[in-house]
C-alpha cells in the first residue's frame, strides 16, 4: 500500500457551502499525511487561498479556463502521487566503491512546527577499478657511517581533502647496512598528530596509524612521515647504497591504489683524509768569514694533517734529495717512522731530517720532497725548494768591449781616438756585494788619455753594491799613438769586491798601420767626468787650431759643463783642415731629497745608501736610520748620501713638543759610532756602563771581522778610536757586550 496519499480538489474558486476554514483543512490534511492538489477551473478563482491549500500540504496546485486541459493535468497528478510525490527517493553516488558500510540520514527540520529522522546503514560494493592512484615514495639519503639519517615517507599525487582512515606501512630493510630507530610525523607532515604504532620485524619494520585524518595536499612532494636509521660504518673505501622499500601497504578500509617506488641510503665510510706541508727554510746565508752556511745544519720536516674522520694508520716517512749536494746529518736514514705513528682524525703527525750543504760556486735552488706511506690511505708527496747561494759572491761578464778603430786618411788621424774601454759584470749569487772595484791592466803601448789618467786604473763600478742579479759598469778613455805597422795588444780588466770572489776578464784591440802624425783635437776634462749636481767640470780642446765649434754650439777653445751629456768638438787648423774629437760623455747624478714626517714619537725619512739625522744643526751620535726615535725638542734636519756619493739635507722640521711619557730604554747602557758616515777614523762610546767591562767587535756586511774583540778603555764614559781608512766604502755593524746584554750599531763609510 502506498503510504502517501492524496486528494484533488477540482472547484470554481467561489466557497458558499465550506464547515472548515482553510486554515483547518491545511491542518488536518498534514496530521494525516494528505497532499491536496487543487484545480482552479473558470474565471475569477481565488487563486490566492488555493494556492496556500496546496503549497502548505505538500500538494500543487493547478489553473485552467479551459476544461479540455483537466486531462493533462489529472495525468501529471497521477505520475506524482504514483512516483511516491517525488519525496520518498534518495540517490547516492559513490567515487569509490570499496565494499564497506555506509549510513545515510534524512531530516525534515521546521516544517509545518515540527521535525522527523530516519538513518538507514547499507554495504557498497567492492570494486578496485574505481580506487585512485595514489604515487608513494621512500626518500635517498646520503650520510657517513656510524651517522643518523632522516628520510621521508612522500605523497606525489594532490589530494584535495580527502579522508584517510587507519593504515599500516611495512618497510624492509637490511639490518646488516642500517637499524631502524624510529619513525615520526613532525611538524608540516600529513600526518602530522597521528598516533602510531610500531611493530618490529628481521629487516622489517611495520608501523600503523591509529586514527582517521582528513589530508589535503597540493604542494608536492608532500611528506607524509620520517624514518629515522643509524648506519653501520663499512669496511671498504668505496660508498655502499642500502635499498629501503615498501614491502606492504593498506588502508582500513581504502580507496586508493598505492603506486610505490622505494629508496635507499647511500653510506660514505669513514675515511683518513691526510694532507702534508713541508717546513723547510727558504734559503740558505752563506757566513763568508766562517766559511759556512747557515743554518748548518739545516731542519727539513714534513707535517702530516688528518682532515678525515678515521685515523690514518702506520704512517711512515721518506726523504728523497740530491745526494750530491745535500748531505743528510741526523738520522742517518733516509726513511723513518711517523710520531706519531697512527694519526688520529684531526690529528697531526711528523718525522724531521738535519741536513748540510755542499759549498757551491754557483747559486741554485735544492729540491727536497717527503713521501708518506700508510695501511688504509694513499701516499702522499710534498716538496720544499731551498735556495743555496754561491759560497762568495760571484760575478759574471757582461760586457768588456772596444770599438773598432779604423784609419780616418782624410785627417790623418784614427776613429776614433782616444776610445772607450767598457766593462760591466752582473752579481749572480745570492748575496749583496761590498762595493765592487776593477782596475784595468794596460799594454805599454795604450795608455789612460785625459781625466782617466794616470790615477784612474782602479775605478769604483756604477753602481757600487750591486743587489743579487744587479750589474755594473767602469769604462776608461785610452790613446794610442800612431803605428808604422799593424798591433794586436791585450788589455786586462780585474774585478774585486771584499766579499766576493774576483774575476779577471781580457780582449784584443787592434791599432791599425798609420804613417805621419795624427791631426785630432784632444778634450782634456778638468776633473772626474762624473759627479753630483751643483758640481762642473771644464772641457778643453786643446791649443793651436783657429777655430773650435762644439756640439753645445759653444764656439770656444774651453767650455764649462755642469749637466749630462755627450760633448764633442770641431776644430779648424791653420792651413784649413777640419778634424772632430772623440766625444766624451758626462754625467750628473742627482742630490738625494729626504722628507721628514713624525708620527707619535718618532720621525721617518727615505732609505738610503747613508743617513745622518741633525738636531739644531749638530750631528745626533749613532741616528743613522730612517727612523729616529724623538728624545728632546729641537730642529731636526737629516743628511742623505745616494749610491753616487751625492749628499742631500733635508727641509728643516720643527719638534715642538715631546710625548707624555717617552718609551722606556731597553737597555740601562748605550753604544754610539761617531762619525757617521766616516771615512777614516771612528770613535766609539759605551755610556752608563758602570765599572763593567764592555767589548766591542767590528764587522763588514758579509760578517767578516774589520776590528777584532777589544775592551773600551775609561771610566763611566768607556771610547776608544780605531783606523778604518783602508776598510772599502759599505756597511758596518759594531757589537758590545757587557753585563750579559748585547747592543749593535750600524755605520757607513765612503771613500
Amino acid at each position: 500500500m502506498n503510504p502517501c496519499r492524496g486528494i484533488i480538489v477540482l472547484t470554481d474558486g467561489a466557497d458558499n457551502s465550506s464547515v472548515h476554514s482553510p486554515f483547518e483543512v491545511i491542518t488536518l490534511a498534514n496530521k494525516n499525511r494528505i497532499r491536496v492538489f487543487m484545480i482552479g477551473l473558470g474565471s475569477g478563482i481565488q487563486t490566492e487561498i488555493l494556492r496556500n491549500i496546496a503549497d502548505l500540504t505538500g500538494g500543487r496546485y493547478y489553473e485552467t479556463p479551459n476544461p479540455a486541459q483537466l486531462t493533462a493535468i489529472y495525468q501529471e497528478i497521477a505520475m506524482i502521487i504514483l512516483s511516491g510525490f517525488q519525496e520518498c527517493v534518495i540517490t547516492y553516488t559513490a567515487t569509490c566503491e570499496d565494499g564497506g558500510f555506509r549510513k545515510v540520514g534524512l531530516s525534515l527540520v521546521n516544517f509545518c512546527s515540527g521535525q522527523d529522522t530516519k538513518t538507514k546503514t547499507y554495504k557498497a560494493p567492492r570494486d578496485t577499478t574505481t580506487f585512485s592512484p595514489l604515487h608513494l615514495r621512500i626518500g635517498k639519503g646520503t650520510v657517513r657511517g656510524r651517522d643518523t639519517v632522516t628520510v621521508p615517507i612522500e605523497l606525489l599525487d594532490p589530494i584535495d581533502s580527502a579522508m584517510f582512515d587507519a593504515a599500516s606501512f611495512s618497510i624492509a630493510f637490511d639490518m646488516q647496512c642500517i637499524q631502524f630507530v624510529d619513525v615520526k610525523t613532525p611538524p608540516g607532515s600529513l600526518l602530522e598528530g597521528v598516533p602510531i604504532d610500531v611493530t618490529t620485524g628481521v629487516d622489517m619494520i611495520t608501523f600503523t596509524t591509529t586514527e582517521r585524518k582528513i589530508l589535503a595536499a597540493r604542494n608536492l612532494p608532500a611528506m607524509l612521515a620520517e624514518l629515522r636509521f643509524v648506519t653501520s660504518d663499512p669496511a671498504g673505501r668505496d660508498t655502499v647504497c642500502c635499498p629501503v622499500g615498501f614491502s606492504g601497504w593498506a588502508f582500513q578500509p581504502g580507496c586508493f591504489r598505492p603506486v610505490l617506488a622505494n629508496g635507499e641510503i647511500c653510506i660514505v665510510p669513514r675515511n683518513p683524509a691526510v694532507t702534508c706541508r713541508v717546513d723547510a727554510p727558504r734559503e740558505l746565508s752563506w757566513i763568508h768569514p766562517l766559511k759556512r752556511y747557515d743554518p748548518d745544519p739545516f731542519s727539513v720536516a714534513m707535517v702530516l694533517d688528518n682532515h678525515g674522520d678515521r685515523e690514518a694508520r702506520n704512517a711512515r716517512f721518506k726523504i728523497e734529495y740530491d745526494r750530491k749536494t745535500l748531505t743528510l746529518v741526523d738520522p742517518a736514514s733516509d726513511t723513518q717512522p711517523g710520531t706519531p705513528r697512527d694519526v688520529p682524525p684531526g690529528g697531526t703527525s711528523e718525522a724531521r731530517w738535519d741536513l748540510r750543504a755542499a759549498r757551491r760556486l754557483a747559486g741554485d735552488s735544492v729540491n727536497i720532497c717527503i713521501v708518506a706511506a700508510f695501511d688504509n690511505h694513499d701516499s702522499v708527496r710534498c716538496c720544499a725548494r731551498i735556495w743555496v747561494p754561491p759560497s762568495s759572491a760571484y760575478f759574471s761578464w757582461d760586457l768588456l768591449t772596444v770599438p773598432v778603430i779604423r784609419v780616418d786618411t782624410a785627417n790623418s788621424r784614427y776613429a776614433p781616438m782616444p776610445f772607450d774601454l767598457r766593462m760591466a759584470v752582473r752579481n749572480i749569487s745570492n748575496a749583496a756585494t761590498d762595493s765592487v772595484f776593477a782596475r784595468i791592466v794596460l799594454p805599454p803601448d795604450i795608455t789612460l788619455f785625459g781625466p782617466d789618467a794616470p790615477d784612474q786604473n782602479t775605478k769604483r763600478l756604477v753602481p757600487p753594491i750591486l743587489a743579487p742579479g744587479q750589474s755594473g759598469g767602469a769604462q776608461w778613455a785610452l790613446w794610442c799613438d800612431s803605428a808604422v805597422a799593424d798591433r794586436m795588444h791585450l788589455v786586462g780588466v780585474w774585478v774585486r769586491s771584499s766579499n766576493a770572489d774576483s774575476t779577471y776578464g781580457e780582449l784584443l784591440v787592434k791599432i791599425p798601420r798609420l804613417r805621419g802624425p795624427m791631426v785630432v783635437p784632444f778634450i782634456k776634462a778638468s776633473g772626474p767626468l762624473s759627479f753630483c749636481r751643483g758640481g762642473h767640470v771644464m772641457l778643453d780642446a786643446g791649443p793651436g787650431y783657429a777655430t773650435y765649434a762644439w756640439n753645445s754650439w759653444q764656439m770656444t777653445r774651453t767650455i764649462r759643463v755642469s749637466s749630462s751629456g755627450t760633448f764633442a768638438v770641431t776644430v779648424t787648423d791653420s792651413i784649413g783642415r777640419v778634424a772632430v774629437s772623440a766625444p766624451v760623455t758626462v754625467l750628473v747624478h742627482p742630490l738625494p731629497a729626504p722628507v721628514i714626517t713624525r708620527n707619535g714619537d718618532t720621525l721617518r725619512t727615505q732609505a738610503a745608501t747613508a743617513l745622518q739625522w741633525l738636531r739644531d744643526g749638530n750631528p745626533i751620535p749613532g741616528a743613522t736610520q730612517p727612523v729616529l726615535l724623538l728624545q728632546a725638542i729641537g730642529r731636526y734636519t737629516v743628511v742623505a748620501v745616494n749610491e753616487f756619493g751625492c749628499v742631500g739635507t733635508s727641509a728643516p722640521f720643527d719638534v715642538g713638543t715631546l710625548p707624555v711619557a717617552p718609551p722606556m730604554q731597553t737597555r740601562d747602557w748605550s753604544l754610539d759610532v761617531y762619525p757617521d758616515p766616516a771615512s777614516g777614523v771612528i770613535s766609539i762610546t759605551a755610556r752608563d756602563a758602570g765599572g763593567e767591562a764592555v767589548v766591542v767587535t767590528v764587522l763588514d756586511a758579509s760578517g767578516r771581522v774589520v776590528v777584532p774583540p777589544c775592551e773600551l778603555g775609561g771610566a763611566a764614559s768607556r771610547s776608544a778610536a780605531f783606523d778604518i781608512a783602508d776598510q772599502p766604502s759599505g756597511v758596518y755593524v759594531v757589537i758590545g757586550r757587557c753585563r750579559g746584554a748585547t747592543l749593535t750599531r750600524k755605520f757607513v763609510t765612503l771613500r
